[in-house]
Parts: structure tokens; C-alpha cells; sequence
């Protein structure tokens, strides 16, 4: 018997070391194309698809290795055909896994299928990765993105400016990378809509270049409005997402106009959903701790009366802005981005089963309280405003 049980061993070793020998689906880097970023269009008077891709060749230069990129263009009546169809022009299979960002164009956002077949696509396919960013084209086409970018000569791949603007979003607060995976997370959980940053083409020093513009707010699958830079600082105050940037001050001390900048330094929200007299009131609490940036003044804000006075002041204006921005969603937009109907059903799960199928309704009418307590930690290096003499 345990002889018997000694070759069974030691068979099942022999078999488990053959078969874990080597890669079973190991490819050559140089079999495949290595995709970089796509830009997705949709052709409604021809009824195709249209996908540019843009596509990555290592180079060595001066004995340093480096990227180039070129970009190529097919239709097809799918998504997945026209992705097959790049064989075409790039002349091998394209190599999904090193994709960056995912461009769409807002011709596909007109019926829900379209982005819904090409999130389907991105997410069946094992190749794409989930953590690939989705943006949107704010110029007639995704194409337009890829296209006049590549007019430029030497001007970064387009995926990897796009990575490095997203990577640094803590520093700005004015946008917000949304990977495949909460996109389509959101998209099909209750409670919650999607939102997906968009961006334009701006020129720099006789460049053109793509920079983030704001945010696409979603209804389901389609986009029914944007924020701007500043509505979507402050989208990212309430969701809890802020991680830094600056909040400029205007306020009268003194019979002055005093205008200031605060940065970021810290911030959380907590929002509860609770009962008002009978009415559902959604209850926003933000803890924010900023420093002083710049001072356009002569006034010593060190003193504590005027100090407390600053503090209230910074209070006010992020408490009217976020006020404000909740109000427009409501109202024009009707799309619950902040996650409130979750937090109900988190939190109220038998209230929740009596809204959920009106909810987008309820939602435009819901009591929103803002509270905001703000700290002045310091004011960088000096304590002083610049005093001006005779």
C-alpha cells in the first residue's frame, strides 16, 4: 500500500513538472504589434465602426533605447471587426496587453449598444487589461485625438502623455482617470452613474497637444452632460476622490477685497443618508485641511481673529461651490454620480427596495445638507504677507 501510494506521488510529480515547462501561450515580442492607445468612432451614415490605433516600435538611437509610434486606421461592421480589420494596415496582429487609454468618440454615445458592444469587447477579450483608461473626444471625432497629435514632430506617444497627465491628477484636482473597471463597475450597479473625463486639443508653442477637459457625466450609457474643471474639483470633494489642488478665496476684511489660494493638503467626506421629519435627507460631511499658498495682500492673516474670519470665508465658498454643482446634476443632468441611491441601500436597505425603481426621479429632488470644516495647517514657508514700503 505504500509503495503504492510512493508511485502515485511520484507520477503526479513527473506530470505537474512537464506540464508547468515553459509558457503555454508565450508570444514573441516582435509576432505582434504593440498597441498603444485606440481611438473608437462610429460612422452613422455608413454604419461602421472606425478605429485608429496607435502603435508602438521600440528604436535604439545613440546606443539609448526610445519608442516610436505611427497610427493606423480600418471600419468594420463591429468592433471586433475592426479591430481584426487593422491587420490590414499594420500588417500583423496587434498586442493588446501594453494598451494605455481607450478614446471614444461621441458619435458612439448616441445609442447605448454602441459604447455597451465596445465595453463588452475590451472586457471579454483576455488581452486588454482592466486597468486601461477611458476618455472621451470632445472634438467631433476620437480620430481627430490621435490624428493631429501625430502632425507634430517629436511630440510624446499620445498614450504615455495621457498616463503621465492622469498619474499626476492629485496635483490639479480638476480631473479624474477612470479605468475600464469602475467604468463598467458603476455601469451596472443601482445607486450610482459613471462618469468618464474627457479630453480636447489645445495648441502649445505651435503644437498641437491633448489635455483633460472636465468630466462626462452619464445616465446609464449615455452622456447627458459634463462638468468643467472646476464643477469636477469639487464632484471629487463629494465623492471623496480629492487629493489635492488649490481653492481660490475671495472675501472683504478690513474693507479690502482680499483674494488668497489655499492648497489641499488633506480631505475626507463622509455622507449619511438619514430621516428629516419623514423626508430622506442626504447628509454631506467634508473635513478638509488646507495651507496658504499665496496671499494678493498686505494683511497679516497670522492673527487668529483674522485667520478665523479666512477659515470661515473658505468654509463658505467650498460649501456654496459644492451646493451649487449638486443642484445642476440634479436638475439638468438627473444623473446620481455622487452614489447617493448606493449609500441608501447600504444604509437603508429596506427603504431602498421602495425608491430603487424611481430613483432618478427621487434623485432630482432630494434634500442635500453640505457641511464643511475646514483647517488652516500652516502657510508654507513664510508666516508673513510681503509688506510693500515707502
Amino acid at each position: 500500500m505504500k509503495n503504492l501510494k510512493l508511485i502515485f506521488r511520484l507520477f503526479l510529480l513527473v506530470f505537474l513538472v512537464f506540464n508547468l515547462w515553459g509558457c503555454w501561450n508565450y508570444i514573441e515580442i516582435n509576432e505582434r504589434a504593440i498597441g498603444l492607445s485606440l481611438a473608437v468612432d462610429y460612422l452613422p451614415d455608413q454604419e461602421l465602426y472606425l478605429e485608429t490605433v496607435e502603435i508602438g516600435t521600440p528604436v535604439i538611437i545613440a546606443e539609448k533605447s526610445s519608442m516610436e509610434s505611427a497610427i493606423f486606421q480600418e471600419t468594420g461592421k463591429t468592433v471586433f471587426d475592426a479591430t481584426r480589420n487593422l491587420i490590414l494596415t499594420v500588417g500583423e496582429k496587434i498586442l493588446w496587453n501594453h494598451f494605455r487609454v481607450v478614446i471614444v468618440g461621441e458619435a458612439l454615445l448616441q445609442e447605448e449598444n454602441k459604447l455597451i458592444g465596445l465595453l463588452d469587447f475590451l472586457r471579454r477579450d483576455n488581452e486588454p487589461r482592466e486597468d486601461l483608461l477611458l476618455v472621451l473626444s470632445k472634438e467631433k471625432t476620437a480620430a481627430e485625438i490621435l490624428e493631429k497629435t501625430h502632425q507634430n514632430k517629436g511630440e510624446k506617444i499620445v498614450a504615455i502623455h495621457l498616463d503621465n497627465l492622469f498619474k499626476n491628477e492629485k496635483y490639479l484636482g480638476k480631473y479624474k482617470a477612470v479605468p475600464l473597471w469602475e467604468f463598467a463597475m458603476k455601469l451596472a450597479t443601482s445607486g450610482v452613474q459613471p462618469v468618464m473625463p474627457a479630453v480636447k486639443l489645445t495648441t502649445y508653442q505651435e503644437k498641437i497637444m491633448v489635455i483633460p477637459s472636465g468630466m462626462a457625466v452619464f445616465r446609464r450609457a449615455k452622456v447627458v452632460g459634463y462638468l468643467d474643471d472646476l464643477e469636477t474639483k469639487y464632484f471629487l470633494f463629494v465623492i471623496d476622490e480629492i487629493k489635492g489642488g488649490v481653492i481660490p478665496v475671495q472675501t472683504e476684511i478690513q474693507g479690502e477685497t482680499v483674494r488668497l489660494t489655499l492648497e489641499i493638503m488633506d480631505s475626507s467626506t463622509v455622507i449619511k443618508a438619514v430621516k428629516q421629519a419623514g423626508v430622506l435627507v442626504m447628509q454631506v460631511k467634508l473635513k478638509t485641511t488646507v495651507s496658504i499658498a499665496e496671499i494678493q495682500t498686505s494683511i497679516n492673516f497670522i492673527e487668529p481673529k483674522l485667520r478665523k474670519r479666512l477659515q470661515e470665508a473658505a468654509e463658505a465658498t467650498l460649501e456654496r461651490r459644492i451646493q451649487l454643482l449638486i443642484k445642476k446634476v440634479q436638475q439638468q443632468d438627473q444623473s446620481d454620480i455622487f452614489g447617493f441611491g448606493m449609500i441608501v441601500e447600504r444604509q437603508m436597505p429596506k427603504l431602498w427596495q421602495h425608491l430603487r425603481a424611481n430613483w432618478t426621479e427621487i434623485f432630482t429632488d432630494l434634500k442635500v445638507k453640505v457641511e464643511v470644516n475646514l483647517e488652516i495647517q500652516g502657510s508654507a514657508t513664510i508666516s508673513k504677507s510681503l509688506e510693500v514700503g515707502e
